[in-house]
């Protein structure tokens, strides 16, 4: 823009065509960049059929639409006078506006859908793009999707609605020089004359006269316009996808046009826009801002059996947090390495006094029931065992379910290192050939020590003694 020449010279016509068809070849160009207008407007001035010298300055000033900023050249020509031609670059406004139309009391079906979107998207542009923007784009999608996307989810569905939503998004730009309109004005002078519309009902007339199957399917209808939060709002946290290297949740509003049209793409907290898309690398997009959450997940990249702390370790979270990650230690090992239980308690840094149940397990090779605790514990104790074996609430229960051949007393006695009586009952001891008692007294001449399990057991020996009659009755006790 050419704000003024100063020129006795009749030459000065000239040079501001010139000037003129320098600027219409700099700015309709593929190429870009400042040294392209000033080439053309030297070799325009250069032209010129002049004998004396003429100092000619440029100043520009930069604006989007010169990536290249120039501060002053000067060129010399043949020319009578010194023209001295200031060039100020225009200054471009730009917004984005974004609502959502409500058209209620209306059945659009499936094959009249993307007719009456379309429509709908026209007569939007009609009312708001003729206010004289250098540019305005306007986007629409249907019921919170693209037309295309919603016409495909949709089209095999028998409900039809009695409302359909028209969710739209306007680019506006204005190219100014001087007084310059703000986003915000910009933003408030594209959306008056369109709420004025859909308000007093003119927009749905305009509809209903562009076709006669609208007129039919909008007979009585009623559109209302719906707010759309502000996307610059702290609280809309959204994935920034362009960033393709790295995982960022920004709330700058600067979110894509289809972001803002549709909306379920935020969230209300980096935290939450974080473990929604980014979870894998939850650390490096909440960064020092974000919350790590507390608790303890299985270590899967190592051989290592055991657990580490979310806060001590985050590096390594795991994708779906809500599965893997438990509040302690115990519940964490108990989950993912129960084989090998009590080493996970131990490498993760957990008590073994915690891992123990005080439970019973069988011990095969003593033929008891011991306890789930720490041998150092003492008593029926026989260390920790880990979350395969069968536990069981008492000794006698281990005892009847694991070492059923041995006498249930004598089990329960051995396991729970109390002295062993037995039932001082008679059974037959084969080896000997002669009916004994149930007991380990000494001092009794027919105890034979303790019967298992399996031996059938008699009240007298009388009883006992008829079971093996070929032995005489004086041969078949001890004494």
């Amino acid at each position: 823009i050419v704000e003024s020449i100063v020129q006795t010279d009749t030459i000065a016509s000239s040079i501001m065509g010139q000037v003129s068809s320098a600027i219409v070849a700099a700015t309709t160009s593929d190429s870009s960049g400042d040294s392209l207008f000033v080439n053309a407007f030297l070799v325009a001035a250069t032209e010129q059929d002049v004998t004396d010298v003429v100092d000619m300055e440029f100043v520009v000033e930069p604006v989007v639409s010169f990536e290249d900023q120039v501060a002053s050249i000067t060129q010399t020509v043949t020319a009578t006078e010194t023209a001295t031609v200031t060039i100020t670059t225009p200054k471009v406004t730009k917004a984005e506006v974004v609502g959502k139309i409500i058209f209620s009391n209306t059945v659009i079906g499936q094959e009249h859908m993307s007719a009456f979107v379309e429509k709908t998207k026209s007569e939007i542009k009609r009312i708001v793009c003729n206010d004289g923007f250098s540019k305005c784009e306007v986007s629409v999608g249907v019921n919170g999707q693209p037309v295309s996307r919603y016409l495909r989810e949709h089209s095999r569905s028998m409900q039809e609605s009695s409302s359909t939503q028209v969710d739209y998004a306007i680019a506006l730009e204005e190219i100014c020089v001087s007084v310059c309109s703000d986003s915000v004005a910009l933003s408030n002078q594209a959306t008056g004359s369109l709420h004025v519309a859909i308000d007093n009902g003119s927009f749905v007339e305009s509809l209903k006269g562009s076709s006669t199957t609208l007129m039919t399917l909008l007979a009585n209808a009623i559109a209302t316009r719906s707010v759309v939060p502000d996307p610059g709002a702290p609280s809309n946290w959204y994935p920034d996808w362009r960033s393709s290297s790295k995982s960022i949740c920004l709330n700058d509003g600067n979110e894509p046009t289809y972001m803002k049209i549709f909306g379920n793409y935020y969230e209300n907290s980096l935290d939450a826009c974080c473990k929604r898309y980014y979870a894998w690398d939850l650390i490096a997009c909440t960064g020092d801002a974000g919350t790590i959450p507390s608790g303890f997940y299985p270590n899967w990249g190592t051989s290592e059996t055991k657990c580490l702390n979310s806060i001590e370790s985050p590096e390594t979270l795991p994708y779906t947090l809500e599965i893997w990650l438990d509040v302690d230690i115990e519940s964490c090992c108990e989950k993912n390495f129960n084989w090998v239980y009590n080493d996970c308690v131990y490498l993760s840094g957990g008590s073994l006094n915690i891992a123990a149940t005080n439970k019973w397990y069988v011990n095969h090779q003593e033929e008891i029931c011991q306890q789930d605790c720490l041998e150092e514990g003492g008593g029926s104790c026989g260390g920790l065992v880990d979350l395969g074996k069968t536990l069981f609430d008492t000794a006698a229960a281990c005892c009847k379910e694991k070492l059923s051949w041995i006498t249930s007393t004598t089990c329960e006695s051995h396991s729970m290192l109390l002295p062993v009586v037995g039932t001082s009952l008679w059974y037959i001891d084969w080896s000997l050939q002669k009916c004994v008692k149930d007991c380990a007294d000494s001092s009794d001449v027919n105890c034979g020590g303790l019967a298992n399990q399996y031996d059938p057991k008699y009240s007298s020996s009388t009883e006992c003694c008829d079971r093996i009659r070929y032995v005489g009755p004086r041969e078949c006790t001890l004494e």
